[in-house]
């Protein structure tokens, strides 16, 4: 039998084990580094540690890395466990010939890809080597070496992450092939829209988290394109996989049973007699019902709610730059 890796497995006995699982990850997380970077004093470093202009943006810096790996584990513990759901809702909808488990199961040993990708992200791209500093004895040591570490952990978290997001959504897009389809109970497939939602909750939490760059009043575009560079296609991969292969599939019911129905109505009399006229009006009536029937796997409250999300991260950036502009009229700067 196929079983899932360890992280999975230690997750899967947190959230069986403990009443509110998603938020004592969070709190395992972030806590153990808020206290590191702030013992160490990086978290407000000493005008003499030069790796930046003011305190505030190693503050600022510290605390998104802090905050950062803890929100992403929280969203995979709560998406582990909304998944369990999702899958059971789906089972019902597959032969028995499909071997749910082993699909789901499959490649999953592959996570420590998605940890090196996001550590090799992280030192190629999220870190500006020429200015830091590994002398012991030089004040911008200790600096350097936890924004290294910062850079690496967050980033790593994120890798491995997004690499279950995505084996979730390839997993969801070969479902999407095999599930039974009744056009009269749509709410059934639901399930896929649910998991494209939890996905791209994720990355709007994700990139509105980096506004915490900004604390010290400098609000850069350059200091979002790393995130950009990643948010934007997770965001289209996390919302599309899972949904897309059904989506298509419910359109081409939809044509099948039109079909159907148009065939149907060219047999029909067209006498004003009760009974066939009773007959084509039902027939009519059936077609325009098929037409207006949704075509993804989601309703209105989910689609609301992708609406929603979509306006986090722009508010909380348009936020920062505002709070920005008003500090600097309010203290004069």
């Amino acid at each position: 039998m196929n079983q899932p890796p360890l992280p999975i497995q230690l997750l899967e006995r947190l959230i069986a084990k403990m009443r509110y699982p998603v938020l004592w990850i969070g709190i395992a997380v972030a806590t153990p580094l808020l206290l590191l970077f702030f013992l160490t004093g990086v978290i407000y470093p000493d005008s003499d540690a030069v790796l930046f202009e003011r305190p505030l943006e190693s503050t600022g810096l510290f605390l998104l890395m802090s905050t950062l790996p803890a929100y992403v584990l929280m969203c995979f513990t709560g998406a582990l466990r909304s998944g369990a759901s999702i899958h059971a809702s789906l089972d019902p909808l597959l032969g028995n010939e499909v071997n749910h488990v082993a699909i789901r199961s499959g490649r999953m040993g592959f996570w420590p890809v998605g940890v090196m990708l996001g550590v090799y992200y992280a030192l190629n791209s999220n870190i500006v080597w020429s200015v830091l500093s590994f002398d012991a004895n030089d004040p911008a040591f200790m600096l350097s070496v936890c924004l290294v570490f910062g850079q690496v952990l967050m980033w790593s978290a994120i890798g491995f992450v997004l690499f279950f997001s995505i084996h979730e959504g390839i997993v969801l897009h070969r479902l999407g092939k095999l599930v039974k389809i009744d056009l009269y109970n749509l709410d059934s497939l639901n399930g896929f829209g649910r998991s494209a939602l939890t996905g791209f909750l994720f990355v709007a939490g994700a990139l509105a988290l980096t506004t915490l760059q900004s604390l010290d009043r400098e609000f850069q575009v350059d200091e979002y394109i790393n995130g950009l560079y990643v948010g934007i296609p997770a965001a289209i991969l996390l919302v599309l996989l899972p949904i897309w292969s059904i989506h298509r599939r419910i359109r081409a019911e939809k044509v099948r049973h039109i079909k159907s129905v148009n065939s149907e109505i060219s047999k029909a009399s067209q006498s004003f007699e009760d009974e066939p006229l009773l007959r084509l009006n039902a027939l009519l009536v059936r077609r325009d019902q098929i037409r207006e029937l949704r075509s993804w796997p989601m309703d209105l409250s989910i689609f609301s709610r992708f609406v929603f999300y979509v306006f986090i991260p722009p508010l909380a950036w348009t936020g920062a730059a505002l709070m920005e502009v008003f500090l600097d009229s309010y203290l004069g700067v």
